[in-house]
């Protein structure tokens, strides 16, 4: 019986959109196809099993998907474990040098060949690897049988890298996890009083601490738009790869060090309770593949502040206040707005509601069933589906 095979490495205690988007679709995917037989790719570092499905079996696997082993001996390990009509889905922009037959990759972006500075600062370091990359990814975009992009914007990065892509890769946007929800405010204090206390007045800056999420930008535009008599925060949560060294001192320098509080990553139900107390997301991403803090923050009522730039725009659409984050003057003043105007502020939740509400996870694991089957016409009709003509 032919199989569909996950490489679900990313689950192990790792952040980030790709670990999301993987924990999607291995929750939904196997009871959409309950007829299906899965394999889930597991790190022997994942805490547990990742899911129960009984349809699931799971191959223990090291390393990590984006590691030159993926790409120079992975399709050798799957040569002698797969068959000739089983399907395999890589999630992170990488298959083997020789990937099976029927094969997927998801494509969340390409900063590292479009923006490598923004990746890798460090101009050794990029000399190092920014060849590995546009490799790793050009061969990988020409051997996929389907390119799954999770934005419009990350298809047509996708297939500027890679023009022959082109006919085969299909859009499926990301969704949000009913958990980001509104909460009432007793739920949201006792969440999040530890990081916040309460009757504080803050902003939330998100992400982790790649250059691309432009943190420092945000920092220097909440200097430039508060005011001394203002009570309110900036809180930075960095998930992973920490930069609070250099944002703390920043703030020093701006005279604002009891004001820009930096930390790491928080677990997901005080992420949540944040983004009900604060007065806004402030989100000025150079660049972004999709931008899923943008619409957990919209289905937990938070205002946005967010970039207009390379995906950003198919996410907010007009449930946010949007301004080009190069432009330091025009930020500032987008957060001044936000910090004066509680109408702005309602009315931007609302739409926010709104906008998020359009967004699954279901109709994202649907949307790459569709793919799936333009692969491999074995697969059946998702589960609430008619039958297969």
């Amino acid at each position: 019986m032919p199989r569909i095979v996950l490489d679900a490495r990313y689950l192990r205690g790792q952040h980030g959109g790709v670990a999301t988007y993987t924990a999607a679709l291995v929750e939904h995917l196997p009871a959409l196809l309950p007829r299906e037989h899965f394999v889930l790719l597991r790190h022997p570092a994942a805490p547990r099993r990742l899911s129960e499905a009984p349809n699931v079996e799971e191959w223990p696997l090291g390393g990590d998907p984006n590691h030159p082993w993926t790409l120079l001996g992975m399709g050798r390990w799957l040569a002698r474990r797969l068959g000739q009509g089983d399907l395999y889905h890589a999630p992170y922009r990488m298959l083997p040098l020789d990937p099976p037959r029927l094969s997927v990759l998801t494509m969340h972006d390409a900063m590292q060949i479009v923006c490598p500075e923004l990746v890798l600062p460090s101009p050794v370091l990029r000399l190092a690897l920014s060849r590995y990359w546009r490799a790793a990814v050009v061969r990988s975009l020409r051997r996929a049988g389907r390119v799954i992009a999770v934005s419009e914007h990350s298809a047509r990065d996708s297939i500027a890298v890679e023009p022959s892509c082109a006919p085969r890769t299909r859009v499926t946007l990301l969704g949000v996890a009913p958990g980001f929800r509104r909460l009432d405010e007793a739920e949201a204090l006792r969440l999040s009083a530890a990081i916040v206390p309460p009757g504080r007045r803050f902003l939330l800056l998100l992400g982790g601490g790649y250059r691309n999420k432009n943190h420092e930008g945000g920092v220097r535009a909440f200097a430039a738009a508060v005011r001394p008599e203002d009570d309110v925060h900036l809180v930075v949560i960095q998930r992973e790869r920490e930069l609070a060294g250099g944002l703390a001192a920043l703030a020093a320098r701006r005279g604002l060090a009891a004001r820009v509080h930096v930390r790491g990553g928080v677990a997901s139900a005080a992420l949540v309770a944040l983004y009900n107390r604060a007065l806004a997301l402030v989100f000025p991403s150079l660049y972004e593949g999709f931008g899923l803090p943008v619409l957990e923050a919209m289905a937990s009522g938070c205002p946005v502040v967010c970039s207009n730039l390379t995906s950003l725009p198919e996410v907010a659409g007009d449930a946010a206040l949007s301004c080009d984050p190069r432009d330091e003057a025009a930020l500032a003043a987008a957060v001044r707005r936000i910090v004066d105007d509680a109408e702005l502020r309602g009315d931007l939740a609302r739409r926010g509601l709104a906008r998020a509400a359009r967004f699954s996870w279901l109709d994202t694991a649907r949307a790459t069933v569709a793919v799936y089957r333009e692969l491999a016409p074995w697969i059946g009709a998702p589960a609430g589906e008619g039958p297969v003509l």
